[in-house]
């Protein structure tokens, strides 16, 4: 029987909830049967997410070229940039627990080069053990007692673990953490790559590949993304007019920022700071 012709069965657990400091833990659930994302073009998430396949297999493809087989027991670990699909091989059977997360915590595990664009899979042979661990946290992250929390800290703790004992092709090194610092300030202003390139003694060519193999990104997208970031912290945390948020990020007006801002995050500003969500988005 192929996979189309089984019944998906989802159970979801949890749902946007309310942001912690540390970082949230934002949709999780299980899918039976589950078609994967397989389709094309392929899709950016915009979040972090990890799932772990709990029966069959299949295939993990991304933007930077990866492209792997996958079976029961891998985590697959999706970056909010990255676009990606995935899913069973004609015929065959794909079942996974999922989360979809965000914040500090999780951005700091990636600086530190345990979260890694270069390594998307990790496997696991104790799949029961570690779906109960993620079945706990995501259980933990419903309670108003400082659940969301603890959860983050438990999910970002299993990340690490999982991560640390895998071989990474390379850590970032101080000349890119300090690029990478930089570009995360003053983002109201225009930034001279040639100039940031020579802080840490480098060409902008030289610069442009050692980020895109380092963080699985441009310098220039990573510039952007993070502008829409901060745009989605001023729409849901102040009352700035899209003229004004323009203007602080550094867009040339509120038309093109609104343009923007549709094109990456799939809804309008305004609809984002109705709904505080995103719509749907993907790339080529």
């Amino acid at each position: 029987m192929s996979i189309q012709a089984k019944r998906i069965q989802t159970q979801l657990f949890l749902q946007a909830p309310a942001e912690a400091a540390l970082g949230s833990i934002t949709l999780a659930g299980t899918i039976k049967n589950s078609p994967g994302w397989a389709g094309k073009p392929p899709r950016i998430l915009g979040s972090f997410a990890t799932l772990l396949i709990l029966e069959g297999g299949g295939f993990y493809r991304d933007a930077n070229g990866i492209s792997q087989d996958v079976k029961t027991g891998d985590f697959l670990l999706l970056f909010p940039e990255i676009g990606h699909r995935y899913g069973p091989r004609r015929g065959g059977p794909w079942s996974e627990i999922y989360l979809v997360f965000q914040g500090p915590i999780f951005e700091l595990l990636r600086s530190s080069g345990l979260l890694h664009p270069a390594r998307p899979v990790v496997h696991t042979e104790d799949v029961q053990g570690y779906y109960g661990i993620l079945r706990d946290l995501i259980e933990d992250a419903t309670k108003s007692d400082g659940g969301q929390e603890r959860a983050v800290c438990r999910l970002a703790s299993v990340l690490a673990d999982l991560c640390a004992g895998s071989p990474v092709t390379s850590r970032p090194d101080v000349g890119m953490m300090a690029v990478r610092n930089l570009l995360d300030v003053n983002l109201g202003e225009p930034v001279d790559w040639n100039l940031t390139a020579a802080r840490v003694g480098w060409s902008y060519e030289t610069l442009r590949k050692r980020f895109g193999a380092e963080f699985g990104i441009s310098p220039a997208r990573y510039r952007f993304l993070r502008k829409i970031e901060a745009a989605k912290s001023l729409l849901r945390d102040t009352g700035l007019a899209n003229k004004e948020i323009a203007h602080v990020l550094g867009f040339a007006d509120e038309f093109h920022f609104s343009k923007r801002f549709k094109q990456e995050v799939g809804v309008s500003p305004r609809g984002f700071r109705l709904t505080g969500t995103e719509g749907d988005r993907s790339v080529d």
